[in-house]
């Protein structure tokens, strides 16, 4: 009945998958939108597939279809709590957290992280002990960092030439250990714009100037 799946999450090595299965639409009220013009939600639930049986079993969690990493060695998954808030002024007129949260594949012994000020969290990677990620006030302030799922400690970084906010930082790409990532800046140079593409270190602190 309804469009595949936006949002599908695959295993480290290949045998679960994580994927939300659409079940519904709703009207999101408050939006200024054209006349006629309805804005609506998408619902969805969250799908443990064991790709070697094609075995599914739907995850009793709140997750945010935007957000869920893998355990490096797939015996747990983290992901970001759903909200009922459809837009950034909703989220901050309502003062709630963006929560990090870790439970068994199938959602069982969730427990929670960290959260977070942004409006929007993407997890990247996670690697060792640490899970990277994205975070999105709005459509051009945004921040990027790892949390350590030992100590809960959380590590931004703002990279070389870089604006506080990361309203210059671009096409941010992120290695599969998630430690090194990709990271483009547009300036002037002698009357001419440039794209010059970093290449960022969140061990050591390095940026460095790799193409122009």
């Amino acid at each position: 009945d309804f469009r595949p799946p936006r949002r599908s999450y695959l295993s480290n090595s290949r045998k679960e998958m994580v994927y939300f299965k659409q079940i519904a639409e709703a009207p999101v009220e408050g939006l200024d939108v054209e006349e006629g013009m309805v804005a609506m939600r998408t619902v969805y639930k969250p799908i443990l597939v064991n790709l070697k049986n094609n075995q599914e079993k739907e995850i009793n969690q709140q997750i945010d279809s935007a957000g869920l990493v893998f355990s490096p060695n797939d015996s747990e998954i983290a992901w970001i709590k759903q909200i009922d808030e459809a837009t950034y002024q909703k989220i901050e007129q309502s003062g709630k957290k963006r929560e990090l949260w870790i439970s068994k594949l199938n959602g069982d012994e969730a427990r929670l992280l960290a959260s977070f000020d942004e409006n929007l969290i993407l997890l990247q990677r996670w690697s060792n002990d640490y899970i990277y990620f994205q975070g999105i006030w709005d459509v051009n302030t945004r921040s990027m960092g790892r949390i350590n799922v030992k100590t809960k400690e959380i590590d931004y970084v703002v990279p070389r030439d870089c604006e506080k906010f990361l309203e210059n930082c671009n096409n941010i790409e992120f290695s599969p250990l998630g430690k090194n990532f990709l990271y483009e800046i547009v300036s002037e140079k002698e009357s001419k714009k440039i794209t010059i593409l970093y290449l960022g270190d969140f061990e050591k602190k390095e940026f460095l100037e790799i193409l122009t």
